[in-house]
């Protein structure tokens, strides 16, 4: 039988997370490489994370949904999610009776609906 200790599990944790990370960031450049470019590239790499801790706060933690959660970071800034008027983002992000997948379909219709206004 195998045994993982807790250090074991922590490590491969982070080393999960860590590859996530990577390949996001790849993602992400690839992707929308406009809106990425105005990063440098160390800059790029901290807004990562950091765009992951802030959605685990909206309780956005399924890989695809944090995935687009980066897009979104990508697209419009880590303060993505208070900074658009009105804030509807911000109402969906909070708003309980929605699970992970859920918020981020209804974020994604929001921003084609916004880009249909644009064109």
């Amino acid at each position: 039988m195998l045994i993982l200790r807790k250090k074991q599990m922590e490590a491969l944790s982070e080393y999960m997370i860590s590859q996530f990370e990577d390949r996001m960031l790849t993602h992400l450049r690839q992707a929308f490489p406009q809106a990425t470019a105005k990063f440098a590239e160390d800059e790029f790499s901290s807004i990562i994370p950091a765009g992951i801790e802030k959605a685990k706060t909206y309780g956005v933690v399924l890989e695809s949904d944090v995935k687009t959660f980066l897009e979104y970071v990508a697209l419009y800034g880590l303060g993505f999610d208070s900074n658009q008027e009105p804030n509807e983002v911000s109402g969906v992000l909070r708003d309980k009776s929605l699970n992970s997948s859920e918020k981020m379909d209804i974020l994604y219709r929001l921003r084609q609906e916004k880009e249909g206004e644009r064109k």
